[in-house]
C-alpha cells in the first residue's frame, strides 16, 4: 500500500511511514484476536532497557562501538530525561531485540474504563518516555536544532536560555536530564555532568562492566541505564543488566540483573521501569511483539527494593520498517502506545496509574507517542495534543506538533515547517500560549534522538552530533 501522505510504498503491516513518519492504519478493519492461552512473557521467579531497538543497530544501525545495542534509546526520552517524562521504546533489527523500560507496581486488570472515573496522580519532578525506532536507522543520534532562536521572550514558562556543555569525544547518540544531571551516551560509553544554574560541569566517564552500554535515564542524580554483551554469531544479548549509581561519585549498582532480558529503562520518584520484548511464539519474524512492563522500586543507593512487578502485558508493537513505540512514565501514571488489540484493548494510547485502576484509552488507532508530566498527558492524534486527568480537559496544543516531551507545567517538541525536510524544536506553556523556539533540525524525528527534559532543563542532540542543553530561567 501507499502513504496517505507522501505516496511511499509501505509495507501493508508498517505502522508508520519509513519516509514521512505519517502513521498509517491496518487495511484490515477488524483487529487480530488477543494472544489468548499465552502467558504474560517474563523470567520466574524474577525479573527487568531502555535503548534502542533491539538490533545491530542503535540509533542508525549499528549501536556505537558495535552492532548491537540494543536497547535503544528512543526514546524520550527522557525524563528524568523521560523523566523528561516521555521515553519511547522499542524495536526489532535483524533478529535482536531492543527493549524499553516502564513504570510500576501492581498488577493491571485488563479491562478499559472511562478516563474520568480513575484519574489520580502523583506529581513527580519530571516525567519519562521511551521510544524505540522500529529498525536500524540511517543517522545515528540526534536530530535536533542547528540554530537557535535569538529571542527569548518571557513566558508563563519562563526564558530558555542554552548553557555550554562539554562535548564529548565520538558520536553522541542520546542523553538523558533531570535537573541535577545530564548523562550523554556516546559511541565512546557513557558520561555525566552534574548542573547547577548557569553551567554544566566537566564531563564524568560512568564505569562499563560489560561489552555495551546505552539507554540511560535519570531521577535527580540518580542514574540508571543497560549493559550487555553481544554474540555476532548468534546475533543475540546476554547478561542484560540495569545498572543505577547516584551520580557523581556513587557506587555502581546492579538494580536488575538475573538473568531478565530487561531494556529501555525509565525512572520517577525512586521508581524504575523497563520493558522485556518478546516475540509471540518464539518467532522473531513476527512485525508485531509483546511489550511487557515492568516495575520496581528503587532504594537510595540504587539497588532494588523487592521483586519486579509485571505491570502490564497488554502493550504490543509493530517492529518492522520505521515503526516506533512509545512509553512514558512520570510519578504513579504509565502510558504506552497499543499497536494491536490485546488483552481486551484496542489499538491507540492508554495510561494507567500505577496507586491502582484498570487501563484507561486516550487516544484510537493512530494516537501514539505519549508523554506525561503531572496529571496532563500529551500525546499526538492528527495534532498535537494533551488531557489533563485531573479535570478531563482536552485540548489541542499544535496542529503541527507531534514527538513530545513534557515535564513541569511545559512541553517541547517538534513542529513541521513548510521545508519537509526541517522541523522547529519548540517548547511550549501547557497552561497558556507561550513558546519559544529553540531551533531547527533537519534529521526525521524517526530516526534521530528524543528530545528530553526536566521542569527546569531542555536537552537534545543537534544534527551536527553536538549536545543542546537549555535552563529555564524566570
Amino acid at each position: 500500500m501507499n502513504c496517505p501522505q507522501c505516496g511511499t510504498e509501505v509495507s501493508e503491516r508498517a505502522a508508520f511511514c519509513r519516509t514521512c513518519g505519517a502513521p498509517m492504519a491496518p487495511p484490515d478493519p477488524t483487529p487480530r484476536p488477543p494472544d489468548a492461552g499465552t502467558p504474560p512473557y517474563y523470567y520466574q521467579p524474577s525479573g527487568p532497557q531502555a535503548g534502542r531497538p533491539g538490533g545491530p543497530g542503535y540509533p542508525g544501525g549499528g549501536y556505537p562501538g558495535g552492532p548491537g545495542y540494543p536497547p535503544g534509546q528512543w526514546g524520550p526520552p527522557p525524563p528524568s530525561g523521560g523523566h523528561r517524562t516521555l521515553l519511547i521504546v522499542l524495536a526489532l533489527s535483524l533478529g535482536l531485540l531492543l527493549l524499553i523500560a516502564g513504570v510500576a507496581a501492581a498488577l493491571i486488570i485488563p479491562a478499559v474504563v472511562d478516563r474520568t472515573t480513575e484519574a489520580t496522580t502523583a506529581e513527580s519532578e519530571a516525567g519519562t518516555t521511551s521510544t524505540l525506532p522500529p529498525g536500524p536507522a540511517t543517522t545515528a543520534g540526534g536530530g535536533v536544532p542547528s540554530t537557535t532562536s535569538t529571542e527569548a521572550p518571557r513566558t508563563p514558562t519562563g526564558t530558555w536560555v542554552e548553557v555550554d556543555v562539554p562535548q564529548p569525544a565520538g558520536e553522541v547518540y542520546m542523553v538523558a536530564v533531570s535537573d541535577a544531571a545530564l548523562v550523554v551516551d556516546t559511541a565512546n560509553g557513557l558520561y555525566a555532568s552534574m548542573l547547577s544554574p548557569g553551567a554544566a560541569a566537566d564531563l564524568i566517564a560512568l564505569p562499563k562492566t560489560k561489552g555495551q552500554a546505552g539507554a540511560p535515564t535519570l531521577d535527580g542524580p540518580l542514574a540508571v541505564w543497560w549493559e550487555g554483551d553481544y554474540d555476532e554469531g548468534t546475533g543475540t544479548f546476554s547478561g542484560q543488566t540495569l545498572y543505577s549509581m547516584r551520580l557523581p561519585d556513587g557506587p555502581k549498582v546492579e538494580a536488575v540483573g538475573g538473568g531478565r532480558a530487561a531494556a529501555y529503562p525509565q525512572i520517577s520518584n525512586g521508581y524504575l521501569t523497563w520493558v522485556e520484548p518478546a516475540a509471540p511464539g518464539g518467532d522473531p519474524e513476527s512485525e508485531i511483539w509483546n511489550e511487557p512492563l515492568f516495575g520496581v522500586p528503587l532504594g537510595r543507593d540504587g539497588s532494588a527494593g523487592g521483586e519486579p512487578d509485571l505491570l502490564t502485558s497488554a502493550p504490543r508493537a509493530y517492529v518492522i520498517g520505521d515503526s516506533s513505540w512509545t512509553y512514558s512514565l512520570s510519578g504513579t501514571l504509565l502510558a504506552w502506545e497499543q499497536h494491536e488489540q490485546a488483552e481486551g484493548l484496542s489499538p491507540g494510547v492508554y495510561y494507567l496509574d500505577l496507586a491502582g485502576g484498570a487501563p484507561h484509552q486516550l487516544g484510537a488507532q493512530g494516537a501514539a507517542r505519549p508523554s506525561i508530566a503531572g496529571s496532563t498527558v500529551v500525546f499526538h492524534e492528527e495534532a498535537l495534543e494533551a488531557v489533563d486527568l485531573t479535570t478531563d480537559r482536552q485540548w489541542v496544543i499544535d496542529p503541527a506538533g507531534d514527538w513530545p516531551a513534557a515535564a513541569g507545567d511545559f512541553v517541547v517538541y517538534l513542529r513541521a515547517t513548510g521545508d519537509s525536510a526541517a522541523w522547529d524544536i519548540v517548547a511550549r506553556s501547557l497552561t497558556g500560549d507561550a513558546e519559544q523556539n529553540l531551533g531547527t533540525q533537519t534529521t526525521p524525528p524517526w530516526l534521530s534522538s528524543p528530545l528530553v527534559a526536566a521542569p527546569h532543563h531542555i536537552a537534545f542532540v543537534d544534527d551536527q552530533s553536538r549536545v543542546r542543553l537549555f535552563e529555564r530561567r524566570g
